[in-house]
C-alpha cells in the first residue's frame, strides 16, 4: 500500500498515522524508540505491508504487471491501489477526500520534529506538491512513477504502466481492489484492536 492507503487505514489517530507516515525508514527495533503511539503506528505499517504482500488478489496483480514492469509490479501496484482508493473515496468516508487529505497535511506536519530527517523531507514535498491528491489522477499516478524513475536504477519501465488504467480490465482491478481493502480494513481493525 501507498501514503494515501497508510494514512487512511490510521483511521484518524495521530500516534498511528505518523507511525504509518515513517515506518519505511524506521528498521528493526528502532521503533522501540519512538513513544508508544508511533511505535504502534509503525508495526501496524509493517502488518499492512506484510498482508497486502501476501494477499492472493495483490499477488494476481503483480503477476500480470511482472512481464512488462519486472519486479517494479509491486510499487506500481501501490500507487494504483492509491488511485482506486481515491477514485472510490466515498465508498470508504463520510468526509471529503479533500478534508481528509487537509487533515492529514496538517497533523503530520504539526509533529514533523519526531520524525527522521528523510521523512521530513519528503513531507514537506509531498505537501508543496499535494501527492496525496494528485494520486486520484491518472496524470498524478504517472508523474508519481516518473520520479521514482528518476531517483532509481530500475531496468524496468514505469511510468508507461498508467497507460493500463485506461483500458477496461482497470474495472476488474478495481472490483477486486474493493475486495481486498474491505477484507485488509477488518484486519487492521482487529490488529489496533489487540495492540490498544
Amino acid at each position: 500500500m501507498n501514503l494515501l492507503a497508510h494514512l487512511y487505514l490510521s483511521g484518524g489517530d495521530t500516534g498511528l498515522m505518523i507511525g504509518n507516515f515513517i515506518a519505511d525508514r524506521v528498521k528493526g527495533k528502532a521503533y522501540k524508540t519512538y513513544p508508544q503511539g508511533i511505535s504502534r503506528g509503525i508495526l501496524l505499517h509493517r502488518k499492512i505491508d506484510h498482508y497486502t504482500d501476501n494477499h492472493p488478489i495483490v499477488q494476481g496483480l503483480r503477476k500480470q504487471l511482472h512481464p512488462e514492469h519486472g519486479k517494479c509490479a509491486g510499487i506500481i501496484v501501490d500507487l494504483f491501489y492509491d488511485y482506486f482508493l481515491a477514485n472510490t473515496w466515498t465508498m470508504h468516508s463520510n468526509h471529503a477526500l479533500g478534508t481528509f487529505i487537509a487533515s492529514a497535511y496538517q497533523t503530520l506536519n504539526q509533529n514533523r520534529e519526531v520524525m527522521p530527517a528523510p521523512c521530513q523531507a519528503m513531507l514537506s514535498a509531498m505537501i508543496r506538491h499535494d501527492w496525496l491528491s494528485e494520486y486520484a489522477t491518472v496524470k498524478g499516478i504517472r508523474q508519481s512513477l516518473m520520479g521514482i524513475e528518476r531517483r532509481t536504477s530500475f531496468p524496468w519501465p514505469l511510468a508507461s504502466a498508467t497507460d493500463r488504467l485506461m483500458l477496461p480490465e482497470t474495472r476488474e482491478w478495481e472490483s477486486n481492489f474493493l475486495e481486498f481493502f474491505k477484507e485488509l480494513q477488518m484486519e487492521v481493525r482487529l490488529s489496533i484492536d489487540q495492540s490498544g
